[in-house]
């Protein structure tokens, strides 16, 4: 809806970093893949920290900014822009939406400029992410188009913050499939050998709620010889460890941390839980489906509803009840839904399907 091209576009992203987000990791993917069908794709960040660069292909382009300061990357960015003469620009992450618009300014038309929201308002977060919703009332009319990453984070921003309906679109979170199955090949940890465990992943938040996720498998904890892993990091780990002792759950309940190649020990679980009580989309569910391991997620706002179809491809719980997510987790692991069934529903979120859906909506034609 935005260009016919006659030719190859130059495509340009912005963000942050390459930190270990979801968005960062959306947009790497997307840029992957869209190099690959043959446009030519630059990414530029404030600074090139994160661990998503290593997934970044050698033929995408990337660039980072100079300065410190919000106002130094608007102006790095604009000179960068007049060199690389994007046709279409990409900003994704809070307040790079904003940045995004003042750089372009008279460089080339704001139409040309698609804004992103990847999570629901965080009250908490950073002043400039903050910013990126109140304004969005002004930014979702001025840019071309802006992508929700789901239906709720669209609703959000429509009926809370008055945003444009009429430019929004939702386009979900890729996830790398191929990358994903390979690397679920690799051997697990020693440590897990011979263990039947529940496994969830995420940083440790206040938002993923791993307290209620702990309390509900306390609750099964005589009834199920299983072991509990969460994989990630977070200001909550020692709330989350202190928890599971008092519940007497030492050495039941696993804190690995961050690990960059999380997928053996996916492969190894009989059962997957995303406890969050929200969430912009959800890529964990997607990932442990594309193995054929069932999942149980809270009914929390943003997409987890979206991803398992309103309950069809796995229970859906109230967020923040122990009890109901126990049960959930007990009735899955006695009547688990076909693997094959879970595989089909992931290749549905398959980078290479939800890059069509990014070509769609610039109306590119691959």
């Amino acid at each position: 809806f935005l260009i016919n091209f006659m030719i190859s576009p130059r495509i340009l992203f912005y963000m942050p970093s390459f930190s270990g987000g979801g968005a960062e990791r959306n947009s790497v993917l997307i840029a992957n893949e869209l190099t690959r069908l043959g446009y030519s794709v630059s990414i530029v960040v404030d600074n090139l920290a994160g661990p998503n660069i290593k997934i970044l292909s050698d033929d995408v382009q990337k660039r980072e900014l100079y300065g410190n300061t919000h106002l130094a990357h608007i102006l790095s960015l604009r000179k960068y822009i007049k060199i690389f003469k994007p046709n279409i620009v990409f900003s994704r992450v809070g307040l790079s939406n904003i940045k995004a618009l003042l750089a372009t300014f008279l460089t080339i038309p704001w139409k040309n400029i698609v804004i992103s929201y990847e999570s629901l308002y965080d009250p908490v977060a950073k002043t400039g992410g903050r910013l990126a919703y109140m304004f969005s009332f002004l930014l979702t009319r001025i840019a071309g188009a802006t992508i929700a990453v789901s239906e709720d984070v669209k609703y959000e921003i429509v009926s809370r913050f008055k945003a444009s309906i009429n430019r929004i679109y939702v386009l979900h979170n890729p996830v790398n499939l191929e990358l994903i199955r390979s690397q679920a090949l690799a051997d697990k940890p020693l440590w897990l050998n011979n263990k039947k465990y529940i496994l969830s992943a995420g940083r440790m938040i206040y938002q993923k709620d791993h307290v209620t996720l702990i309390r509900a498998f306390s609750l099964l904890s005589k009834k199920l010889n299983f072991h509990l892993v969460i994989l990630g990091e977070g200001p909550k780990r020692k709330e989350i460890e202190n928890l599971a002792r008092d519940l007497g759950l030492c050495g039941r309940v696993h804190l690995p941390g961050y690990l960059e190649n999380p997928f053996p020990i996916y492969q190894g679980a009989d059962l997957f839980v995303l406890s969050s009580i929200s969430e912009g989309f959800g890529n964990v569910l997607i990932e442990a489906m594309s193995l054929g391991i069932p999942v149980v997620s809270t009914n929390c706002p943003g997409g987890p509803k979206e991803i398992l179809d309103n309950g069809k491809y796995g229970k859906l719980v109230p967020i923040s009840a122990p009890n109901a997510l126990a049960d959930a987790i007990l009735s899955t692991l006695a009547n688990p839904i076909d693997p094959h069934i879970l595989r089909l529903r992931a290749n549905e979120f398959s980078v290479e399907y939800i890059a069509k859906s990014y070509l769609k909506l610039l109306s590119i034609s691959p």
